[in-house]
């Protein structure tokens, strides 16, 4: 009895350690908004590869400046409401557009990155801004969500630039649904 006691005690030791030391490196999320539609859906589930290296065209997650708030909190699932609260900052998800030394012009549905258009096949509609960033400076991003009408992103003035010490990774893989299981499309 006291042998099979042990045998199941170091097995949930192993599985803990196991489960802590993966945590380190990659971390499973939901996606709750409508921000990068197409590309993701509402109640998609990926897996987040934590890293502060990114390029053009990631799909990243970084912390922000936003708190949730009483209305953002009861949106959520009952389970995550047990780690969130109306102070907590929000994560959000977009594609990096534009990094360290790049030039960004938004005219209108046209993005530029120094002086070259953007061929975008994964955004769902036009960004109908006018943004001028001569040089994005060292160690800050500028993002933007693939569903550009309604992404709160770089182009508004409440997330701004993303500075690389906010980026908690990038995502390549959608665990849930089943159905679209496998590496997001990267263009």
């Amino acid at each position: 009895m006291k042998q099979e006691l042990f045998e199941w005690i170091k097995s949930i030791v192993f599985a803990a350690v196991f489960v802590f030391v993966l945590q380190l490196f990659i971390v499973p999320t939901t996606i709750y908004h409508t921000s990068m539609v197409p590309t993701l859906q509402p109640k998609d589930m990926v897996v987040i590869q934590k890293t502060k290296n990114v390029e053009k065209g990631d799909i990243i997650v970084f912390k922000s400046d936003m708190s949730f708030g009483e209305s953002g909190v009861n949106e959520l699932p009952f389970y995550r409401r047990l780690f969130v609260n109306e102070e907590t900052k929000k994560k959000l998800i977009k594609r990096v557009i534009a990094g360290p030394g790049d030039k960004i012009v938004i005219d209108g549905s046209d993005v530029y990155v120094n002086d070259e258009l953007l061929d975008e096949p994964y955004i769902n509609d036009d960004a109908y801004n006018t943004i001028y960033i001569e040089e994005i400076p060292e160690d800050y991003f500028f993002c933007m969500g693939d569903n550009r009408k309604f992404s709160m992103d770089s182009r508004d003035p409440d997330i701004g630039l993303i500075a690389k010490d906010k980026i908690v990774g990038k995502t390549t893989i959608r665990i849930f649904p089943f159905s679209r299981f496998g590496k997001i499309n990267e263009f």
